[in-house]
């Protein structure tokens, strides 16, 4: 398997960094790079690795990646009802696959269950999932997550080509997985305080003016960072300016954000970085 530069970068990046995120762009092959660095880690560590997903892409789209290139990585999606997912937790697999939406009932099958959790790197695959995760509140998933996320695994790995679909604010619970709050704060709160203030509106919270530049620097060392720009000739086609809107760069996102968070959406055009490596997908991936 011959790999491009830019998945080598993402190789090296999860094997350096005990617990990272990386920010890459769909058509980049962040799935077999996860995939290729796994193998190598599964030849020093033992232990299985749970990749968190949604659905589809717990079910389908990583144990079709693992075939498709021919790695022996056994894979068993655990999904179904919950006697299918009992029955797949007790295979003999290197990987597990599982929806977030099935976090709770996971941390509690082996709460209750004699089997301890063997799970010593977890991969979060869109981890903008985890958004919504607050340390005394915030969505049902992300706290069950949080349970062992740092007691009971020891790598973690982050996913996604969209960190902060609704600006800055959302760095939080995806790093807080990374680090536990060293670098952006303990608490959801905390972070707020420090790089927001209350919008207009006195409901939103909209970033200062060197949020962007501070929280650059401080993730920058766990969380890698591509653009998918860098490595293809693309050809932005022109659009019409927005009035009224601000700007905002978050690592990841392949350029500037509307001032809530938003990108193509706002200009009626789909993000040309998205078209030219959903053209390249079946060449690159």
């Amino acid at each position: 398997m011959k790999l491009r530069p830019y998945q080598q970068l993402i190789i090296d990046h999860i094997l350096d960094k005990e617990r990272c995120n990386a920010f890459v762009p769909m058509g980049l092959g962040k799935t077999i790079s996860t995939l290729k660095a796994i193998e190598t880690l599964s030849l020093v560590s033992d232990g299985p690795t749970l990749v968190l997903a949604p659905l589809r892409v717990a079910q389908s789209t990583w144990p079709d990646e693992v075939k498709k290139w021919g790695l022996d990585l056994p894979v068993s999606a655990v999904v179904g009802n919950a006697a299918q997912r009992a029955q797949a937790l007790r295979s003999d697999s290197a990987i597990f696959t599982t929806n977030y939406e099935n976090l709770p009932w996971l941390i509690d099958w082996y709460k209750y269950n004699p089997r301890p959790w063997p799970f010593k790197t977890i991969v979060a695959d869109e981890v903008t999932k985890l958004k919504g995760f607050r340390t005394r509140q915030g969505t049902k998933r992300a706290k069950a997550l949080a349970e062992v996320a740092h007691k009971k695994v020891d790598r973690w790995i982050g996913l996604t080509g969209t960190p902060a679909p609704n600006g800055l604010k959302d760095l939080w619970g995806p790093m807080w997985f990374v680090d536990g709050g060293q670098r952006l704060g303990k608490s959801f709160t905390a972070f707020s305080q420090r790089w927001f203030r209350t919008s207009f509106d006195g409901y939103g919270l909209e970033p200062t003016e060197n949020a962007q530049k501070e929280i650059q620097t401080l993730i920058s060392d766990v969380c890698l960072s591509l653009d998918a720009k860098d490595y293809f000739d693309l050809k932005k086609p022109s659009a019409p300016a927005v009035p009224g809107h601000g700007k905002e760069n978050v690592p990841g996102t392949g350029g500037a954000l509307g001032a809530d968070g938003s990108r193509s959406a706002e200009r009626g055009i789909e993000d040309p970085e998205v078209l030219a490596a959903r053209e390249r997908r079946n060449l690159y991936r």
